[in-house]
This record gives structure tokens, sequence and C-alpha cells, in this order.
């Protein structure tokens, strides 16, 4: 490991060592069977886990890099609680901050529902920032100002109200730090979506460029940087082909099985 690395980051760091060589996996074994739940590999090369396992970058790592160890190694060998807990207070000796983690365990969450009591205490306390909203009259874009001022008057408050138009609220998905094990698809239409705890539907713009988590239990993805979720025949009726968002359902990282011979490479 690097000189400096703190005692937090090296108790749980070795901890997953330890496992990886009883477990005989090299680290072409690891960047192999450590990938997102449609396939994406989370270690970009063999030398990316090299790094890990050393402790390289001086900043304390994603949560989502110790978590697919964790799922190829399993539960049996260390809990993803355990782990979660060790895993934070090694990030909190390296300096990174509660909201830092916080956002960590969201980006896991996009592509595994499934988590645990733990982490959802950190999501719980710092939940994912409410989605920036606009509201669009008759498909063109409209800024309502509402403004009084003493001897002018803008509307008849006699007159009763004028009739409903159709009036759509668009959201702005923002900006994620990591799209890693994420679906990129181009919107050629608006996108009606679903938002916890409201009745209206919102919609996301037409040429907008969003990530869809996999596909859940519940049979809609999440969109990362925002709360919502969408359904298949939503994605269809806003011109995204099957092919572009057609992935298995979220079941963490997919984990392909160990190999019985011992592997050649070292560690």
């Amino acid at each position: 490991m690097r000189e400096g690395i703190s005692p937090a980051h090296q108790f749980w760091l070795d901890l997953i060592r330890c496992h990886v060589r009883l477990a005989n996996l090299s680290c072409q074994d690891i960047a192999e069977k450590a990938k997102c739940c449609h396939g994406e590999q989370v270690f970009a090369s063999k030398g990316k886990v090299s790094e890990f396992l050393r402790a390289v970058p001086k900043r304390h790592p994603n949560w989502k890099y110790a978590f697919a160890v964790q799922q190829i190694l399993g539960s049996s060998t260390v809990s993803r609680e355990t782990l979660a807990r060790l895993w934070v207070d090694g990030a909190r000796s390296d300096k990174r901050d509660d909201k830092w983690i916080a956002r960590s365990f969201h980006d896991v969450r996009l592509w595994s529902p499934e988590t645990s009591k733990f982490e959802q205490e950190f999501l719980t306390r710092y939940p994912r920032k409410p989605v920036r909203a606009g509201a669009a009259v008759g498909g063109l874009a409209a800024v309502l100002l509402m403004t009084s001022v003493a001897g002018f008057g803008y509307f008849d408050r006699n007159q009763p109200d004028p009739p409903p138009r159709n009036i759509r609220m668009y959201i702005q998905p923002e900006t994620v730090g990591s799209t890693l094990g994420l679906q990129k698809v181009t919107l050629h239409g608006d996108l009606a979506v679903d938002i916890p705890g409201s009745e209206e539907t919102a919609y996301i713009r037409r040429g907008e460029t969003i990530y869809l988590g996999c596909f859940r239990p519940d049979n809609a993805f999440g969109i990362a940087g925002t709360t919502a979720s969408v359904g298949p025949q939503a994605l269809a009726r806003a011109g995204v082909r099957d092919s572009d968002w057609y992935f298995t359902k979220c079941q963490g990282p997919s984990v392909m099985p160990s190999s019985d011979s011992p592997s050649q490479e070292a560690k």
C-alpha cells in the first residue's frame, strides 16, 4: 500500500485484500466480474483494480468500488453493512464529509435498489436535491411575473378566472458526478415522468440527454439527477428505441461465478 494511508482506510482495505487472496482472485478476475446490472464494468481495467487495492489514489475511493468487490466476495466473507460502516470511517478519516458519503451511496442506489440500514440513514439524512422545474404554456416557455404596484393593475380582480390552459411542468435533471452503471439516452419527444409524492405528471424536454438506472422490480427506471422515475411505455412515447434502454433488472452488480481453477496471475 502507499505510504500515508489513514489507519481507518487501511483497516477496511486490508479486510478486502485478505478475502481477495483467500478467494484466489486476480486483478483481472475482479475487473471482469465487477459489473453493473446491464454489463458495464465498474473498473476500467485490471490496473484500476490494482490501484484500488493498493490505495494509490490519495483521495478516499467512492463506495461503488468497494461495494462491487464486496458483491464478488459475497456476504459470507464480509457483509455489506459491515463494509459500509468501515468504509465510512475511512472516508471521514480522509477528510470526506457526510454529504460526499451520501452522494456515493446515492450513486450505487441507482443500479442497486436494495440497500443496508446504515446506508439508508445517509440517504434519508441527505436526500437528492429536488429537481428544478419550469412551466410551459401551449408548448412555449413562459415566465409568470406577478407584480403589485400602487396605482397599476395588471389583472382585473372582478373578472372571472380564465379557463385552464394546457400547462406542463418541466424538470431539469441535475448534473451527476458519475454515470457509472447508468444508461445514456437522448429524448426525441417530451418524456412524462413520475415524481414521488406528486399527483401531477412532470416532463423532461425533448432533446435532453438523460441517464437511466437499471430496471427496478417496480417496472420503472430511476433517472439520475432527479427523484423521478419512468416506465418503458413513456420512453417509447418519447421516441426512445427499445435497444437504447433494454437491459436487465436491478440485482446489484452482476457477478460471474468464480472459476474452480486457481488463477495464474500474481496478485
